[in-house]
């Protein structure tokens, strides 16, 4: 008897394993350099087999997820059908685990060899405040900024928050200038505008190496308006 309810507890186990875990989150993409030419891949989110487009020019309009945490591309709507004969399913084109407990995730697609490969980071803005910055640094170079009152470098692949207690309360516009800083420590002026802050909204500012000639760096980002009575307390 004991032995029996062992057996029934371990096969009890190992199906929960094997059950994928499931997310809801907020999915955008882009596209590091061309992806191989007449590319065309779909993933599954609930009931729904969607098309996956990345580009290299934008940033994609945020979507909705649900899922498993393994999101996978596949080369048909027709190839997540399971095969009848019993046959495992064939290999996807791409892919790639999410980080867990995430509100947004950026899929970043990139060409390889003519294959795809598919790299997800946690981009979420649950840790902001109204009036706060998120910086990702995704290109080659060693990058200084100035942000308003804020002065700090980023090294390739890092991130950084930024924030300042005068953005919770005013809408202003300043300066926002980045340089590349060579091995010598020496700055390269490389982007200069005026940034449009305001109070009731949260930032990701995702920085990218240049995609046309003379461009450097180029940047995009996501901003996430708060209603008021979601705003957290300061």
């Amino acid at each position: 008897m004991f032995r029996a309810i062992c057996l029934f507890l371990l096969f009890t186990c190992a199906a929960g394993a094997q059950e994928p875990k499931m997310i809801k989150t907020k999915l955008l993409t882009f596209a590091l350099g061309s992806l191989p030419e007449n590319f065309k891949a779909f993933y599954k989110s609930g009931e729904e087999i969607r098309p996956f487009s990345a580009s290299q020019g934008s940033l994609g309009i945020p979507v909705d997820y649900i899922g498993p945490t393994a999101f996978v591309l596949r080369e048909s709507a027709e190839a997540f059908t399971p095969p009848k004969d019993g046959k495992p399913m064939p290999p996807p084109l791409a892919f790639v685990n999410f980080p867990p407990n995430v509100d947004n995730v950026l899929v970043i697609a990139t060409a390889k060899n003519e294959k795809v490969r598919l790299m997800a980071y946690d981009i979420s803005t649950k840790e902001l405040a109204n009036g706060d910055y998120k910086f990702f640094n995704f290109s080659h170079s060693t990058l200084s900024l100035i942000f308003d009152s804020q002065n700090f470098v980023m090294t390739p692949g890092t991130h950084r928050m930024v924030r300042d207690s005068k953005w919770h309360s005013e809408i202003k516009a300043f300066p926002i200038k980045i340089a590349t800083v060579d091995a010598n420590n020496k700055a390269k002026k490389v982007y200069s505008s005026l940034w449009e802050h305001y109070p009731v909204s949260r930032s990701l500012m995702f920085l990218f190496d240049g995609n046309r000639p003379g461009q450097t760096i180029t940047f995009r980002t996501l901003t996430v308006d708060i209603a008021p009575e979601e705003q957290p307390a300061q």
